[in-house]
């Protein structure tokens, strides 16, 4: 899998360089506040909070069954000493969570969440098998919560898939100027489509 990885990021090289001259030239750069060359983004800070926190990308938001996976982390790897099993959980995040941080536009622009985590999101569920197995020695109270973002989870998946979620997107347009979202516009309330998207499913039907 290493060498295959590796000859993909030869080709993907050879790729900009004949496209634009440039290896490092993707295509998806701009010269607004950032290094017009790379894309990226020094204010890596930003696009940590905006992944993880922020009202309209974060990962929590579009995933909540994450919030038991991070509740039952600790005992997941503290039973699970295989080197391997860790590997996959923590380091495909970590990697994609810095490297899209520090890129220009973290968010994804116009996508129905985080896109840039969604390769390591089945990953992280897997703690969350720790929760569940011991989800009869829970108290009441903590049951009844685990359903609730268990089931909003579902719900939230199910919306962005019977309402297309550009939809959104398409009714700001006219005060974006475009159908795309900014960085700076992912870090704001007023442009959490999520809500928004429960809305719109409601007219629908």
């Amino acid at each position: 899998s290493v060498c295959l990885e590796f000859r993909r990021v030869l080709f993907r090289s050879y790729y900009n360089y004949a496209r634009s001259g440039s290896p490092w030239l993707t295509g998806y750069h701009s010269g607004v506040g950032i290094d017009a060359d790379l894309g990226w983004n020094p204010r890596i800070y930003q696009g940590i909070y905006g992944l993880l926190l922020s009202p309209a990308k974060s990962i929590f938001l579009y995933n909540p069954v994450l919030i038991l996976s991070l509740l039952a982390a600790w005992q997941f790897f503290r039973e699970k000493r295989d080197s391997v099993v860790r590997f996959y959980i923590i380091v495909p995040f970590l990697f994609l969570l810095f490297f899209y941080s520090a890129w220009w536009s973290f968010c994804g622009e116009c996508a129905w969440g985080p896109r840039f985590l969604f390769p390591a999101i089945p990953f992280l569920i897997i703690p969350a098998a720790v929760f569940i197995r011991d989800f009869s020695r829970k108290r009441s109270w903590v049951k009844i919560a685990a359903v609730l973002i268990i089931s909003l989870s579902l719900i939230i998946q199910l919306v962005s898939i019977v309402v297309h979620f550009k939809y959104f997107y398409f009714v700001l347009s006219p005060y974006l100027g475009t159908s795309d979202i900014t960085s700076a516009q992912a870090l704001r309330l007023d442009y959490q489509p999520v809500l928004s998207q429960f809305v719109i499913f409601y007219r629908a039907f």
